[in-house]
């Protein structure tokens, strides 16, 4: 009885894991769609990059303008801090706060048709999806420099930490938290220049 108990539980354990593992995939874009859509953000994007869906047709009143999407018209999976805006009658853009995660596919699904009238049934709905990109941080050194020559025992070394993506300042400030020479803790100055 054991046996068959612990062999249950070990097939409920996979399924379980299975399920909950397993990537929702990305449905082609319907034909149907394809008239009803002007353009729309794809492909590999920077975790602070908006995406935006913008429609051929006028898709909504200019009262709604600057307005949230309402929830029901557009998802994105996995959840992602941030909102949906109507930036004009015919785009919609979703803008990240914080920062989407590091190398990971966001999936968007917009129910087109609850969005136009006379939608054909396969163009109902439809997905994109965007992936952020994969983390990495290099350190560029510079040199050492005599910032003054009646000190020549002080001595600063210079250089850049180049990240693949936006990291937060206080996050890229951690990489750089501790320096040491022969066991003796040295001065670590940080300051902060955005390069787009």
């Amino acid at each position: 009885m054991k046996r068959i108990l612990s062999i249950s539980f070990l097939f409920f354990l996979v399924v379980v894991t299975f399920t909950c593992t397993r990537k929702r995939d990305v449905k082609p874009l319907p034909e149907g769609a394809k008239a009803w859509l002007y353009g729309y953000t794809t492909g590999l994007i920077s975790r602070i990059d908006p995406i935006t869906v913008q429609f051929s047709g006028l898709a909504v009143n200019e009262e709604e303008v600057g307005q949230e999407v309402a929830n029901n018209l557009v998802d994105i999976v996995p959840d992602a801090g941030g909102k949906w805006v109507w930036v004009d009658r015919q785009t919609m853009r979703f803008t990240p706060e914080p920062a989407l995660a590091f190398a990971t596919t966001y999936i968007v699904t917009v129910q087109l048709g609850k969005i136009f009238d006379n939608v054909p049934a396969e163009a109902a709905s439809f997905d994109i999806s965007v992936t952020t990109r994969d983390p990495y941080v290099s350190l560029k050194l510079e040199g050492l420099q005599t910032p003054d020559v009646k000190q020549r025992g002080k001595r600063t070394l210079t250089g850049m930490l180049l990240t693949s993506d936006f990291v937060p300042d206080a996050e890229a400030a951690a990489l750089l938290t501790t320096a040491t020479q022969a066991g003796k803790a040295l001065e670590v100055t940080w300051s902060q220049r955005q390069w787009h």
